[in-house]
């Protein structure tokens, strides 16, 4: 297992559990199909982690720069279908949270589907359009 170690502002090194062998090419690559990460928490019990639901679905809304979730590739974006085997569909944000926050310091391993790309549109919304 690779494993990512950083050093946080207050000096406290934090380690996280990262999956795949060539951590950059696997962060950036999109691909259909599902993917397990692995991730855990920070020395403040965090993982560095939004999500929303969306359609009874659980989607990554936003990954905090040098997180435990961003070295093990989550993304903005990213589907998730699973937290530690149980399925996350018809789930709401809460509940999503409380069980990340109830989960294990040491290991949470998450079944991800990759955001879309060629299905989804995106909207650039402006408050002065008529």
């Amino acid at each position: 297992m690779q494993v990512g170690v950083r050093q946080s502002q207050s000096g406290q090194m934090q380690v996280a559990p990262v999956t795949g062998n060539d951590v950059g090419l696997r962060r950036s690559e999109i691909k259909s199909g599902i993917r397990q990460v692995t991730l855990c928490k920070d020395g403040s019990g965090k993982v560095g982690l939004r999500v929303r639901h969306v359609n009874k679905g659980i989607f990554v809304a936003l990954v905090h720069k040098d997180s435990p979730a961003a070295m093990a590739g989550l993304r903005f974006g990213d589907q998730i279908l699973q937290i530690n085997e149980q399925n996350v569909a018809g789930w709401d944000t809460n509940k999503t949270l409380k069980v990340i926050k109830d989960a294990s310091p040491k290991q949470i391993t998450m079944a991800v589907r990759d955001r879309c790309v060629h299905k989804c549109s995106y909207f650039n919304t402006d408050t002065n359009f008529t």
